[in-house]
């Protein structure tokens, strides 16, 4: 957090390792790519469009000038928040804390606004290639993100549609109607706004039905909330797993800093268990009825770059019968 003075040397080689990181992820990578152009089509106006390594136009024009500057302004203790887990005695950390950084002046910090997201300037239907051999239909329903009311509520029933092969929509999808050859979803959220990503790979000519499949049981889910027993077994499975990562340091760490940063208050970890014991099936259906809407939904569709006749055979077959 000090005292960095950086080189065309280091610069030019570390260049080159973040380079190298891009074209693994994102060139040479199909999930990658079609995760990066997924963002792209959902935040088109603004910095989310990109991940956290950028774009690559600008790895290869940095200069040195520009890293010092960023590092002398944002790398300060005014600007971080550090999080010490462990078995460690509290006076003696913060007395380490205070003569390590304590001579660390702070940086001048230009206010922070808070991030508006207009949802009504994103294409309601979006299309793209991806290096797959099958089609992904891919709906996204955007959200209030990690500090609203219904928070918890929406954890339990992401958790429920999408948290692996038991999952309502793996099953409904995969097992049950055969429609679709694999299913995720996923839940990103930011403090102010989130994403919720519902996204299932196919064979061509069946995203019709892969979305009316999704679309049906969420409007089950409006209606008449979850099935008991999922509803019971998703909320155990939540609370489980706050209790585990309480056994490892890194893990305890990194949610705590979770709710420092991204929710506001790092004494939301302590409540967590109770956030989800508290979810009613009443609860889900109102987060369900306030995000799982047709005016709310943005459509991504992959094809693949490089049709295969095979696949195209089966998937007609399997949209006949």
């Amino acid at each position: 957090m000090a005292w960095l003075k950086l080189d065309q040397n280091v610069l030019d080689t570390e260049r080159q390792v973040v380079l190298e990181e891009y074209r693994m992820y994102y060139e040479n990578d199909p999930m990658g790519a079609m995760y990066k152009e997924t963002r792209e089509f959902l935040f088109p106006e603004n910095g989310y469009r990109y991940g956290p390594i950028g774009k690559k136009e600008d790895i290869e024009n940095f200069t040195v000038k520009n890293c010092q500057d960023f590092y002398n302004k944002y790398y300060a203790p005014n600007n971080a928040t550090l999080i010490i887990a462990g078995d460690v005695e509290a006076e003696k950390a913060i007395k380490m804390v205070e003569e390590i950084f304590g001579e660390i002046k702070p940086s001048k910090l230009d206010s922070r606004s808070d991030f508006e997201f207009v949802s009504n300037k994103v294409k309601a239907v979006n299309k793209g290639f991806a290096d797959l051999p099958v089609p992904v239909m891919i709906l996204s329903f955007y959200t209030e993100g990690a500090r609203d009311r219904d928070r918890a509520a929406l954890q339990v029933l992401i958790n429920c549609l999408t948290n692996g092969r038991s999952s309502r929509l793996w099953k409904t999808l995969i097992n049950d109607k055969k429609v679709a050859e694999f299913f995720a979803g996923e839940n990103l959220e930011g403090a102010q706004n989130g994403v919720v990503i519902l996204g299932a790979a196919h064979l061509p000519g069946l995203s019709k039905k892969v979305e009316k499949n999704i679309w049906k049981q969420l409007e089950e889910i409006k209606a008449k909330g979850l099935n008991e027993s999922e509803f019971v077994k998703t909320r155990n499975q939540m609370r489980a797993g706050n209790v585990f990562q309480k056994y490892h340091a890194e893990r305890l760490a990194s949610s705590i800093g979770f709710e420092e940063i991204v929710r506001g208050d790092y004494t939301n970890f302590y409540r967590l268990d109770e956030e989800i014991a508290t979810v009613t099936q009443e609860d889900v259906i109102r987060v369900a009825n306030r995000y799982f809407n047709k005016e709310n939904v943005k459509k991504i569709y992959f094809e693949p770059r490089n049709q295969i006749l095979f696949t195209n055979i089966a998937g007609l077959l399997k949209s006949i019968f």
